[in-house]
């Protein structure tokens, strides 16, 4: 009975390496494909934030954050691509009372600023207000993967 053990505990080691490795790998390539569609949509990576931004960003100071919450919403891929959208308040929001919805320019609701960033778009500018967002989506071995990225010129 030991010895089965310690087998299990061996081979569940040597697959956990192994995931790792292959999730390193998968990563790695990841990075590759989302370098090769920047560049045949003319996106640099031009921010600290390790985003992508779009080419032609806001002229003056800017705050930029990712999109929070985009996976769980519906009807995203009609929005991939540059937009114009509105940032509003969400006090109605049950998980966060401070939560700022970034919407469409149609009203769809994109997701929201991340919380940590909320606290900094309230201070830099008055809700509601215009903001720029960008979206790329990428099939991956793990399903689909939004990339996102959102500023305000403050």
């Amino acid at each position: 009975m030991t010895l089965f053990i310690i087998i299990i505990v061996v081979m569940l080691a040597v697959y956990l390496f192994m995931r790792s490795a292959t999730y390193q790998r998968m990563q790695q390539k990841q990075q590759e494909l989302l370098t090769s569609d920047l560049e045949f949509f003319g996106i640099s990576n031009q921010s600290y934030y390790t985003g992508v931004w779009p080419k032609n960003k806001g002229q003056g100071e800017c705050i930029e954050f990712k999109i929070a919450g985009i996976t769980f919403r519906k009807g995203i891929d009609k929005y991939i691509g540059e937009g114009v959208g509105t940032l509003e308040a969400d006090s109605s929001n049950r998980y966060d009372p401070n939560a700022i919805k970034i919407l469409a320019y149609d009203g769809h609701h994109l997701g929201f600023v991340p919380k940590d960033m909320t606290a900094d778009v309230r201070k830099a500018t008055t809700l509601p207000c215009r903001c720029y967002y960008f979206i790329l989506k990428r099939l991956t071995d793990q399903g689909e993967v939004y990339l996102t990225d959102c500023y305000i010129d403050t």
